[in-house]
């Protein structure tokens, strides 16, 4: 009975595991996809020409939200800025170091995956195109996407698996369980740091690993995994949690 019990939470578990990395490999091709949706808009390419930053702001406003994504930013041929969805007033910056700007205007849709203080940032980006004449078509600009996996991100797996959910982002504790206003809250991320053994042997196999934990007097199973980019250069680790009983 023991051992059905155990095989039946760790496989709900490692159900919500796969999940999340579904999610977080679809955002990778959304980010590719959307840039390459917005790069062939005439409208964006009109306004990357003229270096129009009001016209593009406005337009990049409207299609940010209905697509989805976090952040948008247009860069002309020069690697000028024209647009950012930030800070939507702000133009004409030299972004000649931005790893993305370089990328997308020598025509390749990359992805690149970082951490931030708060989230995981997925950017893609995309090389804008001139319409066909004489001398041929010319990239123009490009676009960047960006997708941010935070505390939305916890939040929609919770409620997709009902399990409580963390992510792991380098020193960074993101999690269902974590109330910042909370009088308990500090007592709460201590109990929800990850066990040296355990981070070791995520690192050394990438496997699933499990065990048991109380948390806030509540006895949890837990399942831990990796969340890798396309290439496996990046690691974050998430980490599920499954309720079973309360500690007498």
């Amino acid at each position: 009975v023991l051992q059905k019990i155990s095989d039946e939470w760790e496989s709900r578990l490692s159900n919500g595991l796969d999940s999340a990395r579904y999610y977080f490999e679809d955002y990778q091709q959304k980010a590719k996809d959307n840039a390459s949706i917005l790069s062939s808009f005439s409208e964006l390419r009109k306004y990357t020409m003229e270096g129009n930053n009001l016209s593009a702001s406005q337009f990049l406003v409207q299609l940010t939200s209905e697509l989805g994504l976090d952040f948008v930013m247009i860069a002309d041929e020069n690697k000028k800025l024209i647009s950012r969805t930030d800070q939507p007033l702000k133009s004409g910056d030299d972004l000649s170091d931005d790893f993305m700007v370089k990328s997308g205007l020598a025509g390749f849709k990359a992805v690149l995956i970082q951490p931030t203080q708060n989230a995981i940032c997925i950017q893609s980006a995309a090389p804008m195109k001139s319409d066909i004449i004489a001398t041929g078509v010319q990239t123009i600009g490009t676009v960047i996407t960006q997708y941010n996996i935070d505390k939305r991100f916890v939040e929609h797996i919770k409620k997709l698996n009902e399990l409580e959910a963390t992510l792991y982002i380098k020193d960074t504790i993101i999690s269902t369980f974590l109330d910042e206003k909370a009088d308990d809250y500090n007592e709460v991320k201590s109990s929800l740091q990850i066990d040296k053994n355990i981070e070791s042997s995520l690192l050394n196999n990438q496997k699933i690993q499990f065990e048991t934990r109380q948390i806030r007097n509540k006895n949890y199973y837990l399942a831990y995994s990796m969340l890798l980019d396309i290439k496996g250069e990046y690691e974050f680790y998430q980490r599920y949690y499954f309720e079973y009983g309360s500690k007498d």
